[in-house]
Parts: C-alpha cells; sequence; structure tokens
C-alpha cells in the first residue's frame, strides 16, 4: 500500500523569519539546504510520493525536487491546518500518510522507513519528542474519523494519544523519542553556517 509523506512547513519557516532571513539570499540557502536534506532522506524510500505542504503561496517557489506534490494549508489554527492536511490527502486516494514536519530533516532515512513499515501494521504510527509535542505521526484511512483533528503539537500529545488508542482499540506503533529542540537547532546551525568562498586568494 503507497504512503504519503506530507512535509509541513511550520518550524523551518518560523526559524527563517525570525532570524530575518525572509526574501534573502541567506534565506534562499537555508531553505535550498533543507530541501536537499530532504530530497536525500526521501530518494531512496519505496512505495512512497512526497507532498509539501506550504503555508502560503508566497513559499510555493521552493527547491524541493518538481515530482513533490505542493499544496497550501487550509485553516486559520494549526489544528485545522493539520486535521486538512490529513483530510485532503485522504480525499486524493491516499489510504495512509505520514506527516512531518518539515524541520524534521535530522531524522535518519532508517527512522522513516521504519514509520512507513510499522504504518502497514499499525493503525496510527507516531514519534514523541523530548518535548512531549509529536512531530512526526502516521494515520491510516479507517481511524481518521477519530483523529481528525488531533492537536499533535501540544506538548501533552503522547500521553493523550495512548489513551485514546487504548480507548478506541486502535493499533499503534510509539517510535523511540528523538531530541527536537537540540537537533533542530543543530541543523539550523548547518544550514547557516557560511560557505566558503570560491574565490582565489
Amino acid at each position: 500500500m503507497k504512503t504519503l509523506i506530507a512535509l509541513f512547513s511550520n518550524t523551518w519557516d518560523a526559524l527563517i523569519q525570525n532570524d530575518g532571513f525572509v526574501d534573502s539570499e541567506s534565506g534562499s540557502s537555508c531553505a535550498r539546504f533543507i530541501a536537499n536534506r530532504w530530497e536525500n532522506l526521501l530518494s531512496d524510500i519505496p512505495e512512497t510520493e512526497v507532498a509539501i505542504f506550504h503555508p502560503s503561496m508566497a513559499n510555493a517557489g521552493d527547491f524541493f525536487p518538481a515530482h513533490y506534490r505542493r499544496f497550501i494549508q487550509v485553516g486559520h489554527f494549526l489544528e485545522d491546518r493539520i486535521r486538512n492536511v490529513f483530510e485532503l490527502c485522504f480525499e486524493k486516494g491516499y489510504q495512509q500518510v505520514l506527516f512531518m514536519d518539515s524541520a524534521a530533516a535530522f531524522v535518519s532515512a532508517k527512522k522513516i522507513k521504519n514509520c512507513v513499515n510499522h504504518l502497514e501494521s499499525h493503525d496510527l504510527v507516531f514519534v514523541p519528542s523530548d518535548t512531549g509535542a509529536v512531530y512526526i505521526a502516521g494515520m491510516k484511512l479507517n481511524v481518521f474519523p477519530v483523529w481528525d483533528a488531533y492537536p499533535f503539537y501540544q506538548t501533552e500529545s503522547v500521553v493523550e494519544l495512548l489513551s485514546d488508542c487504548i480507548r478506541h482499540n486502535v493499533s499503534y506503533s510509539l517510535e523511540p523519542v528523538i531530541q527536537w529542540k537540540e537537533s533542530v537547532d543543530q541543523l539550523w546551525r548547518e544550514a547557516t553556517v557560511p560557505k566558503p568562498s570560491r574565490l582565489k586568494t
């Protein structure tokens, strides 16, 4: 069964804006860096397609591969935008969706493959973070009516998810915890490190 990997532009765009890199050469360099990281991570994961969900049309001129599908996030609140990602993907005919914050480009290809594989045999797959929030989550179409507006980004997400899975008799795969803030900070440092000049001195 083919899985759609939905990259959700949220944290990364906020980092670029907060550091004043919007519409600048540095901003383009950071955006290109993150797009290249994703392309390398996802290039050899079988039975998947990729879509990037931008917060607005202003972000649509990205550096992701041309074969990635592109959509605009819909909804005023974060929970609404996440819900609409899943809803749109299921409406497009996908039976299972792996939602990933675009700043999660620090994870390994092995972890992504594990999530995709575990989603084949479970209704839900989620990767908790050290913040308590969930930035990577996989869902099958059959459980969408139960979790259609789940607040993954809230710090109590993991506890609520486990309780709800037990209450609704839903199968799930709980992946190892990721160190979110430290890893995103490191990724940001790698993306913004000055590039050596190619000019000879």
